[in-house]
């Protein structure tokens, strides 16, 4: 079972990704990258994974190539502009409870029960997370099972755009903040928390299978069955169809506007963007599908 928060952890905040990267003996195939064009400009439109493993590089020539083409990179938020303290006072705001109030008093029964076998299954004290609010603990559940594995937020597709960009002092501009994403997430209803908390919970045995059927998904630019597949597992828990319009179909309607807007310029821009944003109706591969032209690119320029 499977829910929208965690295809989060996997697609907006860390899309897990277990199994080989690309590499050159790889068939030339399409992959998570678009050029968008209208009659006056033209931009990159790249599928991040968020958390990847160092030895998950290089990434395919055409992405490199797209970034070496870009006067400027786009990404959903630059975290370069985000100080140390900046974040932890905004986890402050929204991740924790104050005092000595603690998640028990917002999650079921059923959940805290859940919660409790998972943490002592995975050695973790209960103690020590019990001041997560439930969003919050979510996401540093899967991003603690993802360290386990040796994967690296450092080492996302986003985060190594963003190092070249800055050591080569390419302008770098954000559709989001991170404030806004962080209030968007810590803002669902209780409910809906608990229940993808739950989720979560119930899935995390079958999660290296998940991950690989991701990350094939990402390598050959299936973005229309990835997001088929996330609505299939999110239909099982009918609140959190909700919450995927609001954290995934509203933000691209969105983030497609800012995008229109580049395609006015004279400038050409690669945009990253988490890849379950690209498939489905109100994908932006849909969205500016409907309005400019398009093409899906293949692994070698």
């Amino acid at each position: 079972m499977a829910s929208v928060f965690r295809r989060l952890i996997i697609g907006l905040t860390a899309l897990l990704i277990s199994g080989p990267g690309f590499s050159a003996a790889e068939p030339e195939g399409p992959i998570s990258l678009w050029k968008v064009s209208s009659e006056t400009s033209s931009l990159y439109l790249l599928g991040s994974v968020h958390v990847l493993r160092p030895d998950m590089y290089p990434l395919p020539e055409a992405m490199t190539r797209a970034y070496e083409a870009a006067d400027e990179l786009v990404l959903e938020v630059d975290l370069s502009k985000v100080g140390q303290y900046e974040i932890a006072s905004i986890m402050r705001a929204h991740g924790y409870y104050e005092s000595t109030r603690g998640v028990e008093e917002d999650l079921s029964p059923e959940t805290l029960t859940r919660l409790k076998t998972y943490l002592q299954e995975t050695g973790l004290s209960y103690n020590s997370v019990r001041r997560f609010r439930p969003w919050f603990l979510s996401l540093n559940l899967g991003l603690l099972a993802l360290a386990s594995e040796g994967y690296d937020p450092d080492s996302g597709v986003d985060r190594y755009f963003m190092k070249r960009a800055l050591d080569d002092g390419k302008p770098i501009a954000e559709l989001e903040n991170y404030r806004e994403q962080i209030r968007m997430l810590a803002d669902e209803p209780l409910a809906v928390q608990d229940l993808a908390l739950r989720s979560y919970l119930d899935s995390a045995p079958d999660i290296n299978t998940q991950i690989s059927e991701l990350l094939r998904h990402w390598r050959t630019g299936a973005v229309d069955e990835m997001y088929t597949r996330a609505i299939a597992e999110v239909s099982e828990y009918p609140p959190l169809l909700g919450q995927m319009e609001r954290l995934i179909d509203e933000r691209n309607r969105k983030m497609a506007a800012k995008i229109e807007t580049m395609l006015q310029d004279n400038d050409t821009e690669l945009v990253v963007v988490g890849v379950l944003h690209m498939g489905g109706e109100q994908g932006l591969v849909r969205l500016l599908g409907d309005h400019y032209q398009i093409k899906q690119l293949t692994s070698s320029p």
